[in-house]
């Protein structure tokens, strides 16, 4: 687990038959986000600079 600069990191390990890491990775994502909103948590979203270093490339 990490906390640093508004961000909060929380690794979890779990073990799955072969190919359905996808499914359960999207099914622990979606339940870890809906009890956030229930409880009011809202979750930041990355912040893309429009212009200088760092900025989207369009092409």
């Amino acid at each position: 687990m990490g906390i640093g600069n508004g961000a909060v990191t929380v690794r979890v390990m779990v073990t799955t038959q072969p190919g359905e890491q996808w499914a359960i990775g999207r099914a622990l994502r979606a339940h870890l986000k809906e009890s956030l909103d229930r409880a009011g948590i809202k979750v930041a979203y990355p912040v893309l600079p429009v212009s200088g270093p760092g900025a989207a490339q369009q092409g």
